[in-house]
């Protein structure tokens, strides 16, 4: 059964039945917890590990998260429904994976030509972002927070330089959410692989192309390896927000001081991961730099404006496919109108002076 058809029928009505091991007395509560990406993954699959190995020792062993990574219990992409269904009790990974079955949860991580981590976070925590959040997942049971965040990520690697639009023609490339829907309409292929299959495709003929994160990660799955064109900047994920979902009847089971213990550790590996990507990335970037066999370069002017133009035509039109993805994007936009001009001050002019 399609997750669509699930969610839209009677699946939500087994949810009432499912319940978190809970302890009493000295018996600890026991979650299981399933990230989207692979063990091997270094910042995010860490900061998982970090979140749960914190929540053990704050809560003194009484709440215990046993951590599995992508493909150990369940695919990368079937951890909403699994946190969903309480077959797990929460998981890591990025709302716009679910956007096949909300339109809306796509802008909680990245809107293409949208706000970067800080002002998103921004909108997330300091105005209605959260609440909004929280209300659309609602339905599905789950209770989300924002636990960490790529920043701006690159643009992507490229077999072959990329010079006219003509280039996106047929180009096969690895990426998701809002991005994949405007490459799409540029007359490229977008496919999603997971992580752990990104190179074997690019050395198959499989995939032209592969978004991912960023230099250091990139570096680490190898995609330095099978393309010699990086570009950037980012503008199909400027912010990269990542999610922590939690079965709502897990926890709303919990004491209120273990509420708060999981609220402040996600907290905590929003900011370790955020930290992790910023040192390792300005590492990662100047060993390619240093490369003479990759081409670091930003994309084309000409194609920026394309992408941006039509971006601004998908992002309208992906509001549109509902109402709560429309009331979303009304308050992101109101956000971002007031915070982009204090951001583009205080950043712009202050980065030029550091050349």
């Amino acid at each position: 059964m399609k997750r669509r058809e699930f969610f839209a029928g009677a699946g939500a009505m087994t949810l009432a039945a499912c319940t978190p091991t809970s302890g009493t007395g000295s018996d600890p509560i026991r979650w299981r917890m399933a990230t989207a990406w692979p063990r091997n993954m270094p910042v995010m699959h860490d900061g998982a590990q970090l979140f749960a190995e914190r929540v053990n020792v704050l809560s003194q062993g009484e709440l215990e998260i046993e951590l599995h990574a992508a493909g150990e219990i369940m695919g990368a992409l079937d951890v909403f429904d699994a946190a969903s269904q309480n077959e797990i009790q929460c998981y890591h990974a990025s709302s716009y994976y679910w956007d096949d079955i909300e339109p809306a949860t796509a802008w909680f991580s990245s809107v293409p030509f949208g706000m970067n981590a800080e002002g998103c976070l921004a909108w997330i925590l300091g105005d209605e972002g959260l609440s909004l959040w929280q209300d659309i997942y609602r339905r599905f049971s789950i209770v989300p927070f924002p636990m960490g965040a790529t920043g701006m990520q690159m643009g992507g690697w490229f077999k072959a330089p990329l010079e006219e639009p003509a280039d996106l023609n047929g180009l096969r490339i690895r990426i998701p959410g809002l991005g994949a829907r405007i490459y799409a309409k540029l007359g490229a292929e977008p496919v999603q692989f997971p992580a752990s299959d990104l190179v074997p495709a690019m050395q198959s003929n499989r995939l032209d192309a592969a978004d991912w994160i960023g230099p250091h990660i990139d570096i680490r799955l190898g995609l330095d390896t099978v393309a010699s064109h990086y570009y950037y900047p980012g503008w199909q994920e400027p912010s990269g927000i990542l999610e922590l979902g939690i079965n709502s009847h897990a926890y709303d089971a919990l004491p209120q001081h273990l509420k708060e213990i999981v609220r402040s550790c996600a907290a905590d590996v929003t900011q370790h991961i955020v930290t992790r990507f910023a040192v390792l990335n300005g590492r990662a970037i100047k060993r390619l730099r240093d490369n003479p066999e990759i081409t670091v370069a930003p994309f084309p002017v000409k194609l920026l404006e394309l992408f941006q133009r039509v971006a601004d035509e998908t992002v309208e039109n992906e509001a549109g496919k509902s109402v709560r993805a429309r009331r979303v994007h009304e308050s992101y936009k109101r956000f971002m109108s007031s915070w982009l001009g204090w951001g583009r001050m205080a950043n712009l002019g202050y980065f030029d002076l550091m050349r």
